[in-house]
């Protein structure tokens, strides 16, 4: 029989991560819901995202999205392959966490991605908005600049080793001012221009108006402690300090320590920092929802 067909988009913020991972390994999956599992690699960072139309002119209009129409070439090969694998060309479903989830969230904003998937899963990924191309020109100048190069040696970057443009993608990042609120990114898709016409989410996006979506956020995105295992004894005041460096306010870590009672300082940081992937999931299907197409679960 033909089987529900599942497109894993992986997270790392546009910049780092592999469909190969064996967290995302999918054999569990395939055998327990039945389905067809597929996970993929494309460009990140620099390779994926580097937004050339300033500089290079018209004919490089979708250089800073290189990484998502990496995406649709997947998507359009799983369109034509699937059925040999077993699966049902005709009802694929996206999923992706974090990065992943963005990746899902800009797909169905994006014309020649329309009619290829026909359910989305956003977990974590609830980003509103794509780079405007004002920004993305920035960084492409720094890039230039941490290599040496001038306007009038672009061509040289087709020329330098992989490697050599990562370092210099890095370099350009840390020069980037850091984006005033959310879930700051500087790599990532650039919009109003052919790829994406629009920012994404500022409203439902039209095209996609039929497809249904499950949105949700991890109650840990992620933990100081993952790096530091020493971490997880912290005591309250280590913990409402790093929540402060984090950006929350005195009101929200008492708001969280009082919520999560019982928890160990380090649960309560972690919940509470992570709690920004949440809110913006309640509106992206706030916003699906009254769009009044495909249903929004929330």
């Amino acid at each position: 029989k033909r089987r529900p067909v599942m497109v894993w988009m992986h997270g790392g913020g546009y910049s780092i991560g592999s469909g190969s991972w064996t967290v995302y390994d999918g054999t569990a999956l395939a055998r327990r819901g039945d389905t067809v599992v597929v996970t993929l690699n494309h460009r990140l960072g620099i390779l994926g995202y580097l937004h050339l139309k300033e500089l290079a002119g018209p004919e490089f209009a979708a250089s800073g999205n290189a990484g998502m129409l990496d995406l649709v070439a997947a998507l359009q090969w799983v369109r034509d392959n699937i059925a040999a694998f077993g699966g049902d060309p005709g009802n694929v479903t996206l999923f992706g966490q974090s990065g992943g989830g963005a990746k899902v969230s800009c797909l169905m904003a994006m014309p020649s991605a329309k009619g290829l998937f026909h359910k989305a899963i956003v977990q974590s990924g609830s980003l509103m908005e794509v780079a405007q191309p004002a920004t993305s020109h920035r960084l492409a100048g720094e890039v230039l600049k941490a290599l040496g190069l001038g306007r009038g040696e672009l061509d040289k970057l087709a020329t330098l080793p992989a490697v050599e443009l990562v370092k210099a993608g890095e370099t350009a990042r840390r020069a980037m001012p850091r984006p005033a609120s959310g879930i700051g990114l500087i790599w990532q898709p650039t919009g109003n221009g052919p790829t994406i016409p629009t920012s994404p989410w500022a409203s439902a996006p039209a095209l996609s108006k039929d497809v249904p979506m499950i949105i949700g956020a991890t109650l840990n995105e992620y933990s100081p402690s993952l790096g530091n295992a020493a971490l997880e004894d912290m005591g309250w005041d280590q913990a409402k300090a790093m929540a402060t460096a984090a950006g929350q306010t005195e009101a929200a870590w008492a708001a969280a320590r009082g919520t999560h009672d019982g928890a160990k300082p380090v649960e309560v940081l972690s919940r509470l920092v992570s709690g920004r992937f949440g809110q913006p999931a309640i509106v992206q299907a706030e916003r699906k929802a009254a769009q009044g197409g495909g249903a929004a679960f929330l």
